[in-house]
């Protein structure tokens, strides 16, 4: 089993091969998933709203527990939102810019 930063550092060489070969990114996913499973990363699920400007906006974690996800889709979806969904690999939780940074 590989540990965390060798899979980082093996999935930005794929991610650097693919953007100096311009192939597409699904002829590459299979790589970074079997470096995922090396390393024992799980994918998660992120569910996000089409902003008007083209943007994602992701839906909240914690949002589960006070509004499940099908009634938030299929509200959303009453209201014509475009809800969209990926599986990401989550290699570094969320940490703050420091000004200047």
């Amino acid at each position: 089993m590989m540990d965390a930063n060798e899979a980082i550092r093996k999935i930005e060489e794929i991610v650097e091969h693919w953007y100096q070969t311009g192939d597409r990114p699904e002829d590459h996913l299979l790589d970074v998933r079997k470096v995922a499973r090396q390393a024992d990363i799980e994918p998660i699920t992120e569910h996000a709203l089409q902003m008007s400007g083209g943007g994602m906006h992701v839906r909240a974690d914690g949002l589960e527990r006070v509004y499940p996800l099908d009634q938030w889709i299929a509200d959303r979806q009453r209201q014509g939102a475009k809800v969209h969904r990926r599986s990401v690999l989550i290699v570094e939780d969320w940490t703050e810019v420091e000004q200047g940074s």
